[in-house]
């Protein structure tokens, strides 16, 4: 029986070199067939990106060019100060430009990969982890039943191949989402898009968000302010998943975003 295909798309800013990451994600989807297409941003370094192609061999390799927000910074009303604005513009935008170019790819290919999966250089998931738990995810996106903060996790997620066309209305509703100042949070923005046109399903899969210790800066904890259908919809988001979760969020106590990130030093990279 074949092994069902899977491309790992990682695009954008590559955060973290680990070949633990690699390795990782790869023992996540044992019993899959993985490839990887890499589309990072211009300007990064070479040398990093040599590492990069020597070890993931990406099928597709692509550079994508960061583009200037500032005009659009100026609309947005309601921030996540968690948050970096143009980060987040830049991160949809590199998501959305890289499902378009694979799936132009194999526009006129019969032989199509199953599923897709977003990824970050920066996630090493945790051992004996298995991120498809279910046999169906027609019409639906799996995504790790953590680290959601005020919305839907955007840092790893796993959708059908056929279903990519759907991030082509992204750039619209995104547009629509600043006209209308609403908060402006990437979870809280990716979790509005997803319930327009996916079933949300939930799989166990645990990883942490790798960080250097000497480059680590503490955010200013600053009360972002919203619109009150914005701040409903966070409370109820964050009440279902407690909910969801009882028996771990509030016996365990595990599951919560504070164990998210993991620290490394500068001069011991995971590699």
């Amino acid at each position: 029986m074949l092994k069902k295909k899977i491309l790992v798309i990682i695009s954008g800013k590559l955060t973290f070199f680990s070949k633990k990451n690699f390795y990782k994600i790869k023992e996540s989807f044992k019993g899959y067939d993985l490839e990887f297409c890499l589309f990072p941003w211009y300007g990064q370094s070479s040398e990093l990106k040599k590492k990069f192609l020597d070890l993931y061999k990406p099928i597709h390799f692509e550079e994508i060019e960061t583009y200037d927000f500032e005009k659009d910074i100026k609309l947005i009303k309601f921030p996540d100060y968690a948050g970096n604005p143009i980060g987040t513009l830049n991160m949809f935008r590199s998501i959305c430009i890289s499902f378009n170019i694979i799936d132009k790819m194999y526009f006129k290919k019969l032989n199509k990969p199953d599923y897709v999966l977003r990824f970050r250089s920066d996630i090493l998931p945790k051992d004996n982890q298995k991120f498809i738990n279910k046999t169906q995810i027609e019409s639906s996106i799996l995504v790790p039943d953590r680290y959601h903060w005020n919305g839907l996790n955007d840092q790893i997620f796993l959708v059908n191949f056929k279903d990519l066309k759907v991030f082509e209305n992204f750039n619209n509703f995104l547009k629509k989402h600043i006209e209308e100042n609403r908060f402006f949070s990437s979870e809280y923005i990716f979790l509005r898009f997803i319930k327009k046109y996916f079933k949300i399903q939930y799989t166990n899969f645990d990883y942490n968000i790798m960080r250097f210790k000497n480059n680590f800066k503490k955010i200013k904890n600053i009360e972002s302010k919203m619109l009150l259908i914005d701040e409903i919809n966070c409370k109820i988001n964050k009440f279902t998943f407690k909910i969801r979760n009882f028996k771990n969020h509030y016996i365990k106590k595990i599951n919560r975003n504070k164990f998210q990130d993991i620290f490394i030093d500068l001069d011991n990279n995971a590699s």
